[in-house]
């Protein structure tokens, strides 16, 4: 199998996210290479989550994702499918809810616009990671806008 790309923040959270990108790339057959992941890039990750998590629970959960979709697409202008496959793929525990490590380790492969031409070739599929939540919305780029929304309300 192909390697997954991850990429990880300063020393505080590295630990946990290690584990949990582990634990994610096991589940898909793949090894786990690290590399950075600016500090800004991290800063709207965790905004991103944070809107998300809108009640502060400390995780996300399926009408989370219902509700930024509705609100940045249009109610029912979304692929629903893309928004359970984004469940199914994000919460490794499996318990319905996407805790920070979660969303961290799945997203930081999906946050930048491209993919780099190294893991685009060892990857089982050029495709296989990008969630596609609208006809040209990648999830990542759902969850920017929302981010968006939220602090301009």
């Amino acid at each position: 199998m192909g390697d997954i790309t991850v990429r990880r923040g300063n020393a505080n959270d590295s630990t946990l996210f290690k584990y949990s990108a582990d634990q994610w790339s096991r589940q898909r057959g793949a090894r786990t290479t690290f590399v950075d992941l600016s500090e800004d890039e991290r800063q709207e990750l965790q905004e991103c989550f944070e809107a998300l998590d809108e009640m502060g629970r400390g995780y996300i959960d399926y009408t989370n994702l219902i509700k930024a979709a509705d609100m940045v697409l249009g109610q029912g202008n979304y692929r629903v499918q893309g928004l359970k496959q984004a469940m199914t793929e994000m919460d490794l525990n499996r318990n319905g809810r996407i805790v920070w490590h979660e969303f961290r380790a799945y997203m930081s492969l999906n946050w930048t616009a491209t993919k780099d031409a190294v893991s685009v070739m060892m990857s089982n599929s050029a495709t296989e990671e990008m969630i596609m939540v609208g006809p040209n919305t990648r999830l990542a780029d759902l969850f920017k806008a929302y981010r968006r929304r939220i602090m301009v309300e």
